[in-house]
């Protein structure tokens, strides 16, 4: 009885759920990741060709559900490389930068992006209907700054009634994962406290802003065979799919 418990969402005591985007509404962490390679091989080969390239495991450790910028700083870090950071304004330029990759970055998800559109979980949408058939509420958070554009062409743009991403991040300064302001600001957003959202993250630096803002549940989406790292950062349950998960009147 404590599992199915575990893996129920009251209607009484959770008003909203916070969704991250990559890996646990859209299939783009696959997406990321190549162009994350792209990048990170294309400098390593250019400028430090006895450096490790970059893995998978990287990926996960370094750069997934953070903004592009601490990604890059993290991974440089990883191999002992400094950079400078740059600045925006010079982000075309050939001089390598934290701010140059990062506009490269974005610019090889972009290419992949047009090629190949980013698919949807079904679990996670059959799960959102049902949210909202119990006036449940539902946002969206995501470090990407293309997020609005990925939901809009994958058509379920309207089952959110909040989307925070790193446009509005940047807008309005809001700092990035392990910090908990992007759930917070969501929620606040949705007119709920955090002691009654839940969310459903699949990094385990988003699992981390989760417990750091206190909210009811964190649940981990492991679609990727990382469970004990999702229960390690302090997920409340990991789940493989969104069909595991019951919502209680």
């Amino acid at each position: 009885m404590k599992e199915v418990l575990e893996r129920t969402i009251s209607a009484k005591e959770i008003n909203a759920v916070i969704f991250d985007m990559d890996g646990v509404v859209t299939d783009t962490a696959t997406l990321h990741m190549a162009a994350w390679k792209k990048l990170f091989n294309n400098f390593l080969d250019n400028h430090y060709p006895d450096k490790k390239r970059f893995t998978p495991t990287d990926y996960y450790n370094l750069v997934n559900g953070i903004s592009r910028l601490d990604g890059i700083r993290n991974f440089i870090a990883s191999r002992n490389i400094n950079l400078p950071d740059g600045s925006p304004s010079e982000e075309r330029n050939s001089r390598p930068t934290v701010h140059s990759l990062a506009y490269k970055k974005n610019k090889y998800f972009k290419e992949i992006l047009n090629q190949k559109q980013a698919e949807v979980f079904q679990d996670t949408i059959a799960l959102i209907k049902q949210l909202k058939s119990k006036n449940i509420k539902t946002g969206l958070i995501s470090a990407s700054k293309n997020a609005e554009e990925i939901v809009e062409k994958a058509g379920i743009k309207e089952l959110f009634d909040i989307i925070a991403d790193g446009k509005l991040a940047a807008k309005e300064h809001i700092k990035g994962k392990p910090a908990p302001d992007i759930f917070l600001y969501a929620a606040k957003s949705l007119k709920v406290k955090s002691s009654q959202a839940a969310i459903a993250e699949d990094a385990s630096s988003g699992i981390k802003a989760a417990k750091a803002g206190a909210f009811k549940l964190v649940i981990g989406v492991d679609r990727e065979g990382k469970d004990e790292m999702l229960y390690n950062a302090g997920a409340d349950i990991v789940i493989n799919n969104f069909n595991e998960i019951k919502i209680s009147d």
